[in-house]
């Protein structure tokens, strides 16, 4: 009778704590979360399926948006350029097969992938990746794989609570540096470009490099060429104290990476910054740097492309 009563007042404790946190699923974003970066993936994802080619597509991390001058390279490519960068944190597998699906003949993909992401899970979770599918693209839940519905339960709880924080539907403003409009016409992030850096801690960079992760990279430039499109692989910029601290990490990444026979544009060492054309992380440069870098990868493209 006693292990009954325990089962019986178990059950009534766990399931409307279970269907708490369930209900971050079903409930719209508020208000607060539609102001946030990741809200810019839907202009993203509309200028990859509507824009005309000739177009040359960014793929990366933020790397990317707080780290290209798009207006540039279009000036002196004559591509369109389309910057896909958010957040890193989404994952390389849904940032792949998430531009896969609009590809066109003549595109030119870049890939710019943060070194992290060489020392995870191909197909890694985080509460980036669960509030952009949930919040933003609830019909791309099923793009997911198994693996990676299991692991985004424990992100459920924290995330449902938001939906019952009082401060995510009034007294909120956007965030004027990481908000859904601070992105131009082409993608970048340019809020920033009138202010000086910030500090910020150096990363840590490394664990078991995953080769796995090289091999579905060149499954995504398979897929592109039967689409008669082209992948070319350049480097974030990257803060000059990172790399030192990071050094054999970030080389192991580019060997591998060159090993794999990928076209590649420049190099790692290429594309590491001084601290002042840092803005407030190992990957976000200011106005000066967003510039320096942008010409590095032109002139690295069209070295390339002539030879």
């Amino acid at each position: 009778m006693r292990k009954w009563i325990f089962v019986k007042s178990t059950v009534f404790f766990l399931v409307p704590i279970s269907l708490l946190f369930l209900s971050g699923l079903f409930l719209p974003p508020t208000p607060r979360a539609s102001t946030s970066l990741l809200f810019a993936n839907v202009k993203k994802d509309s200028l990859l399926q509507h824009s005309e080619g000739p177009r040359i597509i960014f793929v990366g991390g933020s790397n990317l948006s707080f780290g290209l001058n798009s207006q540039t390279i279009r000036d002196s490519l004559g591509l369109y350029p389309i910057n896909t960068g958010v957040n890193a944190a989404v994952g390389l597998k849904y940032m792949l097969e998430n531009t896969l699906q609009y590809v066109k003949e003549g595109d030119k993909i870049i890939l710019s992938i943060e070194y992290e992401l060489f020392y995870k899970h191909y197909d890694q979770t985080s509460d980036v990746l669960l509030r952009t599918i949930v919040d933003v693209f609830p019909e791309k839940w099923k793009d997911l794989s198994l693996s990676q519905k299991f692991r985004l339960i424990p992100y459920l709880p924290r995330f449902s609570l938001t939906k019952l924080n009082p401060t995510e539907y009034v007294a909120y403003s956007e965030n004027q540096m990481y908000g859904g409009n601070t992105f131009n016409e082409y993608g970048d992030a340019v809020s920033h470009w009138n202010l000086n850096g910030w500090d910020f801690r150096p990363a840590n960079i490394g664990g078991q490099f995953n080769m796995n992760v090289i091999h579905k990279m060149k499954e995504f430039e398979s897929a592109v060429n039967q689409k008669e499109g082209e992948v070319l692989i350049t480097f974030p910029g990257l803060d000059e104290v990172t790399f030192q601290k990071n050094r054999h990490a970030v080389l192991q990444v580019e060997r591998n990476l060159k090993q794999t026979d990928f076209t590649i544009l420049g190099s790692s060492e290429r594309y590491v910054f001084p601290g002042e054309m840092m803005f407030d992380t190992h990957y976000h440069l200011i106005k000066e740097g967003v510039d320096v870098r942008t010409k590095r990868l032109i002139y690295d493209y069209l070295q390339t492309i002539e030879y």
